[in-house]
């Protein structure tokens, strides 16, 4: 159990008086970003700052520590952009065509709320990472939240119940990804700060959190992210499928063709002799494998890579 002071109502007595007639739209949209804020606030185990944002023609922009960009949309139903080096993803937010305009808590995070039956979602936009945190009020509202990364895009769930973003890129013959972001491994509470069960899954390019907040006992509102870490490093990997490690294998990484690793086949190069080993090693495994490369570079350090075999994916 995680100790916690009750959360603030999410429909305020701001927003009831608006509904009553007697306050602006802008202003009861204001004090209900306010408090969904607040709750994520109140729920998060890591506090986040805001980055600085700005005002674009579609919504808002920040530029990352890292030296990449992302830009939230105005309309819930616009992706979420992140770029990171050559890298650019889309995100969709769940639930997006139920959720209302964009608007920016005095937190500096931003707000697209929901109704009766949707569940407001809160994105915190810092410099090291962004938060999509979704505030469930009722037990009639789903349990289910998707966040797409697009169709280049392979999500992967960790052993710790983390989950890691790749985007694969179109310019190699292999198939060459690189990490775009890291979901910490999920959390979820409800109003008086106990803990409330939930669990990544992937699908693809989709990451859904499950949030069984439908269990007797449970006090909304309920509070549940991810957080994206963005890399701190380059890490790309180089996957080659079933017909590619037998070929290897056989014949050696260079029967490939010199662009089959793409931006890193400098890395295939040098790590050709292992290829051809754990090629050989895969493609005499029981169930077949497949073989990949992994290069991180470090900043201002000497770039890593190594070899090792995989199931699933392309292997195929």
């Amino acid at each position: 159990m995680k100790p916690k002071s009750r959360f603030p109502l999410i429909a305020s007595g701001a927003a009831i008086a608006f509904l009553l007639g007697g306050m602006t739209p802008a202003y009861a949209d204001q004090s209900e970003a306010d408090d969904v804020a607040q709750a994520v606030r109140t729920a998060a185990p890591v506090e986040l700052t805001s980055a600085d944002l700005t005002a674009t023609d579609t919504g808002y922009g920040m530029t990352l520590n890292h030296g990449g960009t992302l830009s939230l949309p105005f309309e819930a139903a616009d992706d979420v952009s992140i770029t990171t080096g050559d890298e650019k993803v889309s995100v969709s937010l769940p639930q997006s065509g139920r959720l209302k305009e964009a608007t920016v808590a005095d937190d500096g995070s931003i707000t697209f709320a929901g109704d009766a039956e949707t569940p407001a979602v809160n994105v915190m936009t810092a410099d090291e990472a962004i938060r999509f945190s979704t505030v469930i009020t009722d037990k009639v509202q789903p349990e289910s939240f998707s966040y797409d990364f697009g169709e280049n895009a392979t999500v992967e769930i960790q052993p710790d119940g983390a989950a890691v973003v790749y985007h694969a890129s179109d310019d190699s013959e292999a198939v060459v990804e690189t990490i775009v972001a890291n979901a910490r491994a999920p959390w979820a509470f409800d109003a008086d700060g106990n803990t409330v069960q939930t669990e990544y899954v992937a699908d693809g390019s989709t990451l859904t959190q499950i949030v069984k907040h439908a269990d007797v006992g449970i006090v909304y509102p309920v509070v549940a992210d991810p957080t994206f870490d963005f890399p701190a490093v380059f890490q790309s990997r180089v996957r080659f499928n079933r017909a590619e490690t037998a070929t290897i294998a056989d014949l050696g990484l260079l029967s490939l063709g010199g662009a089959v690793c793409g931006p890193v086949a400098w890395a295939c190069i040098a790590a050709a002799g292992a290829l051809a080993v754990n090629a050989g090693v895969a493609n005499n495994s029981n169930p077949k494998a497949c073989v990949q490369i992994t290069v991180t570079t470090p900043p201002g350090l000497p770039h890593i890579f190594w070899v090792d075999i995989y199931r699933g994916g392309p292997c195929r």
